[in-house]
């Protein structure tokens, strides 16, 4: 079964990091793999390991607006865009698309349509919708939502519950797993230190300026706290909101104990360089790294709002805070580097529940019975 899967950018977040990893538990005996994406990359490079055909196409990654010239403008760009990808499913067989995004599946939607192709729409996000929901769903014969959250989302935007599965992300547990940190002592840490970090893209809705302000108080009673912020604005979108967090580092008067690390490729080796890991997000589909962290048996912090509730069990295995409270967000750092016997036991309980919950197997096995569902369908 030939599955074309379409990503709509070639730099790498967590939507890439999750597609790589189905795509390395995919029994290869049974299907095959193509994947197409804008152009030459970091996610290029790491695709062509876990697949032997990787294709180019012109996408557009269309931004969300309401600027009736640039939707104007995007709908005359779509019909271009689409044709190269009809051109390759013309020129060979293809079973199923996968869509990756909501954007990517603008295209294979679009192209699943007119090739009379079954196609899966992979949901990542909590973005509005519209009227494009409908658009979305008669184009679609599988949705995978990464959450629970992400399918009550959907259902609210009048998507039928029937096409609707939630599979949560996984991640490779032999990958993300206990161990030693190499990281730590060339940035400064100590043993005596307790580094809390947060590894997210530099966009407003991580909430990465709650997690300053109360690095700010952790700090007035706790001197031995370190704060990590590690991930870019990969797409410049936001270069307002990445020189704002710097400005706000330096007026908390936070220079010495913060470290703005960037994108990093190395995050197995940022986590175990970690403490705790903390996402303070508005409203997160899903929160990915809450179970990388978890999976190397870091005690974790999130708000208690969209994915986060259903990975991390409040005083189980991570703490869930009310989100953009900075007092209560300290509060819960407080407690965690106050008590490491009890952050340890937090963390060893959040490898238990990776284990039982979000080993990738698990996410391949229920994506691999999806495209069995639609085989020979279209």
């Amino acid at each position: 079964m030939r599955i074309l899967y379409l990503n709509h950018v070639a730099e790498i977040s967590g939507a890439e990091m999750s597609l790589l990893s189905l795509l390395g538990g995919l029994d290869k005996a049974r299907y095959e793999p193509v994947c197409i994406v804008p152009g030459p990359g970091p996610l290029t490079e790491r695709l062509l390991k876990v697949s032997p055909q990787v294709r180019y196409a012109p996408f557009v990654r269309f931004k969300r607006t309401r600027n009736p010239l640039l939707l104007f403008a995007y709908a005359n760009l779509l019909p271009v865009t689409v044709k190269p990808l009809v051109r390759y499913l013309v020129r060979n067989e293809v079973h199923l698309i996968h869509s990756n995004s909501t954007i990517a599946h603008l295209h294979g939607g679009l192209a699943a349509r007119q090739m009379g192709l079954p196609c899966v729409w992979h949901v990542r996000d909590l973005v509005p919708l519209g009227w494009w929901a409908r658009v979305y769903a008669r184009w679609t014969h599988k949705i995978i939502a990464i959450s629970e959250a992400v399918r009550t989302h959907l259902q609210r935007c009048h998507i039928p519950a029937q096409k609707i599965a939630v599979i949560p992300n996984g991640v490779d547990l032999s990958v993300f797993a206990p161990r030693s940190s190499s990281l730590r002592p060339s940035l400064g840490f100590t043993e005596a230190h307790f580094v809390f970090g947060m590894v997210a893209q530099l966009v407003p809705w991580k909430g990465h300026a709650f997690f300053l302000r109360a690095a700010a108080q952790v700090a007035q009673t706790i001197p031995n706290a370190r704060f990590l912020l590690v991930g870019d604005d990969l797409f410049g979108d936001h270069p307002a909101y990445v020189q704002g967090l710097l400005r706000l580092t330096e007026s908390l008067g936070l220079e010495a104990s913060v470290r703005f690390l960037g994108f990093r490729e190395d995050i197995v080796d940022v986590l175990a360089s970690l403490d705790a890991l903390v996402l303070p997000s508005f409203n997160e589909p899903f929160g990915r790294v809450l179970v990388e962290a978890m999976a190397m048996a870091k005690p974790v912090i999130a708000t208690n709002v969209g994915g986060p509730p259903e990975i991390v069990d409040h005083e189980i295995n991570g703490l869930l805070v009310p989100v953009q409270d900075v007092s209560a967000l300290a509060d819960a750092m407080r407690r965690l580097a106050q008590d490491r016997a009890w952050s340890e036991h937090l963390g060893k309980a959040g490898r238990a529940k990776a284990e039982r919950e979000f080993d990738i197997a698990l996410t391949v096995q229920r994506t691999q019975e999806v495209y069995e569902e639609l085989r020979g369908k279209g």
